[in-house]
């Protein structure tokens, strides 16, 4: 690699450094991807990990890292077939929070879900993600009632008993294990190559901090957030078919008026385009951002 690249001196190759930060000479080494590897050394048959990631996974409760990456080196996940795998999310936006609505309904305030409260969430299953209010004892939550994150529905309204909906921490680090990297094409051995890509559009993304608690968990995509230009969004079909789908009462505490409103769909069906520097359609992207694309 050429160096001169480099406007200051700069250590393209460096050895690893462990937590204390001696570094780690002569050790092994086992990666997944770029941001799941663990270094490792064996003496005597005995593993000792030396330092380790938890991308992917330091968001499940109740496991210890080196125990994890023991296992993966040594295939040996039948230890965690018997525990749940779960995670603690915080209502910290709108957007989460509206997903209880369900839950909160009829009850005093008190007892209600608040903003910033802690929630108990496990990985999709049969197309559900199970959620339910934080309790410290674990013991038996795969029988406890939940609602499915995605849709509110309570379990007692899904059609299989509430265990077949999470998953155990075996099936999860499993799947770990198996991550493909989407940077890279896999042929039928799993063998990476190099992906070739067909630009057709242009999005605007960027890494997104405020959300990592969700893409840990699997409730967004993860890594990467997708912006879309408000121009772009008035544009889209879906949005001006959301628009037309709204009535008055929808938009009422948005600070959108009725005639406002019945004014944009007039617009939509006789095919005029939409400015989006007008303060009804604004008001209408902003929301449309809040309620269908969860970027609040």
């Amino acid at each position: 690699m050429d160096e001169r690249k480099y406007s200051s001196p700069v250590e393209v190759f460096k050895i690893e450094e462990a937590d204390n930060h001696k570094q780690l000479d002569n050790v092994l080494f086992y990666g997944i991807s770029a941001k799941r590897y663990c270094l490792y050394d064996i003496n005597g048959g005995n593993i000792t990990i030396r330092k380790y990631s938890t991308h992917g996974f330091g968001n499940l409760k109740d496991i210890n890292g080196e125990d994890v990456w023991k296992a993966i080196l040594t295939n040996g996940f039948s230890k965690f077939k018997e525990q749940i795998a779960i995670s603690q999310i915080t209502t910290s936006k709108p957007s989460i929070l509206q997903r209880f609505r369900r839950m909160n309904s009829n009850k005093p305030y008190e007892k209600q879900i608040k903003p910033f409260n802690f929630m108990l969430i496990g990985s999709e299953k049969n197309r559900v993600i199970p959620c339910l209010p934080y309790d410290k004892d674990l013991r038996g939550i795969q029988y406890k009632p939940f609602i499915d994150y995605k849709t509110d529905t309570p379990s007692s309204n899904l059609p299989l008993p509430s265990y077949e909906y999470w998953h155990t921490l075996q099936d999860v680090l499993t799947s770990y294990v198996r991550h493909n990297d989407n940077k890279f094409d896999y042929d039928n051995e799993g063998i990476a190559h190099r992906k070739h890509i067909n630009v057709n559009k242009i999005r605007y993304i960027g890494k997104e901090s405020n959300n990592l608690e969700d893409n840990l968990t699997g409730l967004e995509d993860p890594d990467y957030l997708e912006y879309i230009k408000d121009h772009e969004i008035v544009k889209s079909n879906e949005f001006t078919e959301w628009i037309l789908s709204l009535k008055p009462k929808d938009v009422k505490d948005k600070g959108i008026s009725k005639k406002g409103l019945e004014r944009t769909q007039v617009k939509i069906k006789l095919k005029k385009p939409l400015n989006p520097k007008t303060k009804t359609v604004k008001l209408l992207i902003n929301m449309y951002k809040e309620v269908v694309l969860h970027e609040n």
